[in-house]
């Protein structure tokens, strides 16, 4: 008896091995990345010692290193970030202003020039290369309606006597010209340049300035006789033209083209394109084609190569200029490492012997050695790296971090889209001894081992435990304190909180009925990021770089990647399909691009890889980017009749399509459900009044918890209650800190968390327990929810809390007139809209208006 128990023991863990390895084996890109030219770094750097704690190990078995620690910033060198990741770059660290995305150093190698480009003020950073601090901050300015307007983007030149700087102005349709005097950089010229100008690069001799413009697919040369342009010529090149470099001895352009995956090729002196060179790669399983999205670009010293970063493809594209062909450096730091890194910068060592690759998803740069062909490892830099260089005089390294070192709270009514503030790493070329341990750093700051606690109804094999439906509810824009700060057992600031238990009796219930969860975070700033984090484990490169502009009225529309359900009468224009792919000219309003989906799709295209069952009310589905159908593959599982974006229309009337399934013995293993009525019009007149639509979204959001809690489904279900961003609110932990509820029978009860979790740990724990597999590193290395969740379930029914009759009538003294606080200002921002896509006013004023309301309310009692 004893022999056959022990057979049967080693029978079983067989078993269990194959299935973990077989799953190991899934991990890998569904997708051919081709062969990189380089060797894997785990055959050729002693860095690679570092990642041993990652590869090869189920994902359920790792974690963000934060443990308990809430998001914070310590120091310029020190932080946690909202993601669980920890952030201590290497080397000296300068604030610089909001989002800088490019870096550009003079020709005699005494400035750094810094683009700043968020959705706040925008500017150009100039550093001394020497010691790294900051000799001047210049703001470009263009008069429009009567005032100043402050517009800019990426772009930087200087001439060759370094007297000259040259910044592209993005939608002001302009290049702002800055010449050096007695008090440094002044504005002395605006240069009209149609098509919103991107990139720049300055012929060797200074007699031309050449600028991609990004929404006309085309570059223009301007030609300048003694200082002031003479001629223009403007040709058509790829969709969506990036970066652009000019060949040492000025006869050709090379420009990266974010839409159609390519580089151009074009002949300065016929001014023609003479070649494009396709950066395609196959398109991952069960999704659109949606590029590699090329973007910095790179010559070598003998100018016969190219070296281009793919972010959308985990690689570097390395371009035989002179044959047209096509080989590629893969940026896994192991192999099968998730997709997702976002190599998005690019340098080469003053001697181009080595390459530099900024790895936006890992806060981190690479390092290449081009002679020996080889990964030599990581150095940490911070949030979200986008552009590196290296000064051939000192040979120290300057990196660019779009989000600094995080955003810290928001108290003061600072909106968390343009309070972040960025930063430069300077630090000297590190030697292969120092990229061993900085290796290490940048491991240790991003992943590490986890230990499943014992009997977790969470399976460490996707898809194995004892639950069997999932149910994620996703609803907009809050933080933690303002709806949560006044329940008193959590770390709170009810001074802070706009919609208490007054308006979301649901809500408090189920967050102190199950677990409390004070210490959970968004990973994104707004709406456009929000919903690709939540739905496909982050936004790419793209929507990185793009959404300040649309969401600060500077010259783009939104395009980022959310296509929605099929036309309905009430469905508003982002959940359609506008995208034409023959149209070169700016989109006419929100719509989807699928150059901005996430590579690797939405949870709905992991659901369709692993056959899992799930529907969709309301969410993304891509659509075929050439005739702008809904994928066929997705159609069955989109409740097509579900209320798009609306606000006049109730979440109750949204939660009704999801309750009526469920009675027919509807519920697949999962289920997305997006209520957005918490977003609110504001005090737009007509439209219910915040305090109402915020209690309509409480009563459904429990009326959904209540219905399954009472089927025979509750026994092995759990659904998820999430935000898609945190912008509406303030809060005194940090701007992203944000709401999450979890009700199952096996969610603890009565229990307050703060184990530190985000976005992703609600991803990969829904992975976990469907049988899905991370999408990207981030829900890969996210914290699994373990704490939430208890081995003796209890099968008690949530009940649904009945609602002030004052604040879910949706009619009479619930709606807004043009006499309420705030009305003219509500609808001149567009707030009826996800955003304020148009632009009229910047992203902060949802929350003036919402605090406004709040503070009218008090006034009148």
């Amino acid at each position: 008896m004893v022999i056959r128990k022990v057979m049967l023991k080693k029978a079983l863990g067989l078993m269990l091995t194959l299935t973990v390895l077989s799953w190991l084996v899934s991990l890998g890109p569904v997708y051919a990345e081709g062969r990189p030219d380089f060797n894997l770094p785990g055959r050729s750097s002693g860095a690679m010692a570092a990642w041993k704690v990652v590869a090869g190990r189920p994902a359920g078995l790792l974690e963000s290193p934060a443990g308990r620690l809430p998001a914070q910033i310590t120091s310029l060198s020190s932080a946690v970030l909202p993601d669980g990741r920890l952030l201590k770059p290497y080397g000296k660290q300068i604030a610089v202003g909001d989002l800088p995305l490019n870096m550009v150093e003079s020709p005699d190698h005494k400035l750094i020039a810094v683009a700043n480009a968020g959705a706040g003020i925008q500017s150009v950073t100039l550093l001394s290369t020497a010691t790294g601090s900051v000799i001047q901050t210049i703001k470009p300015q263009f008069p429009a309606n009567g005032k100043e307007n402050n517009e800019m983007y990426a772009g930087i030149a200087f001439t060759p006597d370094s007297k000259t700087i040259f910044v592209a102005g993005g939608g002001a349709n302009l290049v702002y010209q800055f010449t050096a005097g007695n008090n440094g950089f002044t504005q002395t010229a605006t240069i009209p340049v149609a098509g919103y100008p991107a990139s720049l690069a300055m012929s060797p001799d200074g007699s031309t300035l050449y600028v991609t413009d990004n929404l006309a697919d085309s570059i223009t040369a301007l030609h300048f006789t003694n200082g002031k342009v003479d001629k223009q010529n403007t040709i058509p090149v790829g969709k969506y033209p990036y970066a652009i470099a000019v060949s040492a001895d000025g006869s050709e352009i090379y420009v990266t083209n974010w839409v159609s995956s390519s580089l151009s090729i074009v002949n300065t002196i016929t001014m023609r394109q003479t070649g494009e060179i396709s950066l395609g790669a196959p398109a991952a399983q069960d999704t659109p084609d949606t590029g590699t999205l090329p973007g910095s670009l790179v010559l070598s010293r003998d100018g016969k190569t190219a070296y281009v970063a793919e972010t959308d493809n985990n690689a570097i594209a390395v371009v035989d200029l002179a044959g047209r062909s096509v080989k590629r450096i893969s940026v896994n730091p192991y192999p099968k490492a998730p997709f997702g890194i976002a190599p998005n910068g690019l340098c080469l060592s003053p001697d181009g012997n080595r390459l530099y690759v900024t790895e936006g998803m890992l806060n981190a740069v690479g390092v290449y050695s081009l002679a020996g062909k080889t990964w030599l490892g990581q150095v940490p830099v911070g949030w979200y790296p986008t552009a590196v260089l290296a000064d051939p005089v000192t040979g120290n390294i300057f990196v660019a971090n779009s989000n600094g070192m995080g955003s810290g709270p928001n108290v003061q009514e600072q909106w968390v889209g343009s309070m972040i503030a960025g930063t430069v790493s300077m630090f000297a070329s590190p030697s292969g001894s120092n990229l061993v341990e900085t290796t290490g750093t940048v491991v240790a700051n991003t992943v590490r081992r986890a230990r499943r606690p014992a009997g977790s109804p969470i399976p460490v094999v996707p898809g194995t435990g004892p639950i069997k439906h999932v149910v994620l509810i996703v609803r907009e824009n809050k933080t933690y304190d303002e709806e949560f700060g006044d329940i008193k057992n959590g770390n709170g600031d009810p001074a802070l909180t706009t919609f208490g238990a007054v308006y979301t009796p649901n809500s408090h219930s189920l967050a102190t009925t199950f677990g409390l969860m004070d210490n959970y975070y968004v990973d994104g700033e707004v709406t456009a990021q929000g919903h690709q984090w939540v739905a496909g484990a982050g936004p790419n490169d793209y929507v990185q770089r793009t959404w300040p502009a649309y969401y600060s009225g500077r010259g783009r529309n939104w395009d980022s990647g959310i296509p929605g359900t099929v036309n309905n009468l009430d469905t508003y224009g982002w959940e359609q399909n506008i995208y034409d792919p023959d149209d070169v000219a700016p989109m006419a309003g929100p719509g989807s691009m699928p150059a901005t989906y996430p590579k690797m799709g939405y949870l709905f295209n992991d659901a369709l890889r692993h056959n899992i069952s799930f529907l969709d009310y309301g969410e993304f589905v891509e659509h075929d980017p050439v005739t702008g159908d809904v994928l066929p593959a997705m159609k069955p599982h989109m409740v097509t009749a579900y209320p798009g974006w609306n606000l006049k229309i109730p979440d109750t009337e949204r939660a009704a399509y999801f309750t009526n399934n469920l009675k027919k013995g509807i519920l697949p293993r999962f289920s997305y459900v997006f209520l957005m009525d918490d977003h609110t019009a504001g005090t737009t007149p007509g439209y219910p009044n915040p305090n109402t639509e915020v209690a309509n979204n409480d009563y459904a959001t429990g009326q959904i918890i209540d219905a399954v809690s009472h089927s025979k489904y509750w026994k092995d279900t759990a659904v998820f209650v999430v935000e898609d961003d945190a912008q509406s609110g303030g809060d005194h932990v940090d701007a992203h800190r944000s709401i999450v509820m979890v009700a199952s029978p096996y969610a603890k009860r009565h229990a307050v968390i703060d184990t530190h979790y985000d976005q992703m740990s609600v991803l990969k724990t829904i992975e976990l327990i469907t049988g899905m597999t991370p999408l990207t590193v981030n829900d890969a290395y996210a914290t699994p929810m373990w704490d939430v969740f208890t081995s003796k379930p209890d099968f008690t029914p949530f009940n649904l809390k009945a609602e002030d009759p004052g604040t879910t009538s949706w009619l009479g003294k619930d709606i807004n007139t043009s006499s309420t606080v705030d009305a003219a200002l509500s609808r001149a921002s567009n707030m009826t809209q996800p955003e304020d896509t148009a632009g009229e006013t910047p992203g902060n004023v949802q929350r003036k208006i919402l605090d406004d309301y709040a503070k009218s309310l008090q006034t009148q009692k």
